[in-house]
């Protein structure tokens, strides 16, 4: 689950052209989880670059409701 998401836009994005995404893990442990990826053209420039840190939350927490039951039950591994 996301806790912090931060995004910066180092130039504009272009939309409907190709791009280039990135991203990489730079810190993890059995609870967090913190993720760097950028956004490049084709020749390599950086157009965006987002720093995310995720905390891990067991499969059980969202099968506890009736929701998360519904749909959870089928990418649980047995």
């Amino acid at each position: 689950m996301t806790s912090r998401l931060e995004l910066r836009y180092l130039a504009p994005v272009p939309v409907e052209e190709p791009l280039r995404i990135s991203a990489q893990i730079v810190e993890s442990d059995e609870r967090h989880v913190t993720v760097e990826a950028t956004i490049s053209d084709p020749v390599g420039m950086v157009l965006a670059h987002a720093r995310a840190e995720c905390a891990h939350v067991r499969p059980e927490h969202f099968l506890s409701t009736q929701r998360g039951r519904a749909r959870g039950l089928d990418w649980l591994p047995t």
